[in-house]
C-alpha cells in the first residue's frame, strides 16, 4: 500500500533541504543517498521522469567514490524504472546496466536477489521462460538463505505466474507454500 500522497510531498521537500546541504559540503555519498530516496519517492507517486532523473544523478555523484552500496541500489533502482517503463529506446541502456551491476554484486546477498528478480522479470516478460526460472530460483535460494520473505512477498504481483510454474515442476515447492 502506498503512502498518501501530501506525506511523500511533505518528505520530498525535507529531502530536497538535505540534498541541498550535501551538494554544499561536497558530502556526494550523502547526496546520492537523498537521490535515491527522492527516486524511490517520485516513482510511489507515479512521476517516472523526475524519479529517474534523480537516480541518474546520484549515480553521477558517485562516479568517482567507491561507495559501492549505494551506487548498486541506486543502479538497481533505476533499472527497474527504465527497463519496465515500456520505453524501449532506453531498454539498451537498462540491459547494460543491469550486466554491469550482476558483475559487481558478489558481496551483497541483498543486491544479488534484486538483481537475479530484475533478470527473472526481464526474461519472464520476454517468454524466455526457462532462463526467468534459472533466476527466479536462484532468487528463491537467496531468498531462503537469507530470509527475504517480505521482499519477496512485495513482488507476488509479477512473480506468482513464474512460482505456479515452478511448483507444479516440483521445484522449491516447500519454500514456494512459506510465501
Amino acid at each position: 500500500e502506498n503512502p498518501k500522497p501530501d506525506l511523500v510531498h511533505q518528505e520530498i521537500n525535507k529531502c530536497s533541504t538535505n540534498l541541498d546541504a550535501f551538494l554544499s559540503n561536497s558530502f556526494h555519498a550523502g547526496a546520492a543517498l537523498t537521490c535515491l530516496v527522492l527516486g524511490k519517492a517520485y516513482a510511489v507517486l507515479d512521476d517516472a521522469q523526475t524519479a529517474e532523473s534523480h537516480l541518474y544523478r546520484g549515480l553521477e555523484l558517485l562516479e568517482q567514490d567507491a561507495v559501492s552500496l549505494v551506487k548498486n541500489e541506486l543502479r538497481i533502482e533505476l533499472i527497474d524504472l527504465v527497463l519496465f517503463s515500456g520505453d524501449a529506446s532506453k531498454k539498451g541502456y537498462a540491459t547494460d546496466l543491469l550486466r554491469s551491476a550482476e558483475n559487481e554484486l558478489l558481496d551483497s546477498g541483498w543486491h544479488m536477489l534484486r538483481v537475479s528478480l530484475l533478470y527473472a522479470r526481464y526474461y519472464w516478460q520476454a517468454g524466455h521462460k526457462e532462463t526467468a526460472f534459472k533466476y527466479m530460483v536462484y532468487c528463491l535460494k537467496i531468498s531462503e538463505e537469507e530470509s527475504f520473505e517480505p521482499w519477496m512477498e512485495k513482488q507476488k504481483k509479477w512473480v506468482i505466474p513464474i512460482m505456479f510454474e515452478l511448483y507444479a515442476m516440483n521445484s522449491f515447492t516447500s519454500y514456494i507454500n512459506i510465501l
